[in-house]
């Protein structure tokens, strides 16, 4: 699997039957679909009902059909991580990169307004869980923080984090004044963080 992100990215979404259970079969056939057509990458899950309807057996469940349904292919998996609480969010990440997925998304919490202090630390805590590549979702829509400043400080944060580390390279890039990627590379696994406002 390559480390870099192309092309059309589509959030993949859960569909459920006329009851409100989920469907399987159907999420079956989307995944077959969108790897038919070349698709090289996906998220999963969606900020909006499947973070909010989805049981926890169901969101792994899914999950695990996916990475399967994936093997041999090209797709890569990105997985979103959306829990307002570190320690959940942290256990999630770890499981969701245990499970094979090629990156993390992670949604920073939004629960009671957290200041920004707050959510550095939450961010940084799932950043230390893992070592997988992982992208940082800016979404002021849904009650983030408003300011994509804020997220940019935190990625050179990381960049001189790293640095100190001792890493081999640690670069940092603002491209079209709204988007931050920051590359770091700490021996191997490579790991990268990215901060994006799409």
């Amino acid at each position: 699997m390559t480390s870099t992100i192309e092309g059309v990215c589509p959030v993949l979404a859960v569909p459920f039957t006329n009851e409100g259970e989920v469907d399987y079969e159907s999420f079956a056939s989307l995944v077959e679909w969108i790897i038919s057509i070349g698709t090289k990458s996906t998220l999963f899950f969606g900020v909006a009902s499947e973070n909010i309807k989805l049981s926890d057996p169901e969101r792994y469940s899914l999950l695990e059909m996916l990475l399967d349904l994936r093997q041999g292919s090209q797709l890569q998996v990105i997985a979103s991580v959306a829990d307002h609480s570190a320690e959940l969010a942290v256990k999630r990440a770890h499981d969701y990169q245990s499970m094979g997925v090629d990156y993390i998304n992670i949604l920073p919490p939004t629960f009671f307004a957290p200041t920004s202090d707050q959510v550095r630390k939450h961010i940084s805590m799932i950043l230390g869980a893992v070592s997988i590549p992982t992208v940082i979702q800016h979404l002021p829509q849904a009650g983030g923080m408003q300011d994509v400043g804020e997220l940019l400080k935190l990625a050179a944060e990381v960049v001189e984090r790293a640095r100190r580390a001792g890493a081999d390279v640690a670069e940092a890039s603002a491209r079209g004044g709204s988007e931050l990627s920051t590359r770091v590379r700490l021996g191997k696994p490579e790991l990268v963080e990215e901060a994006g406002h799409h």
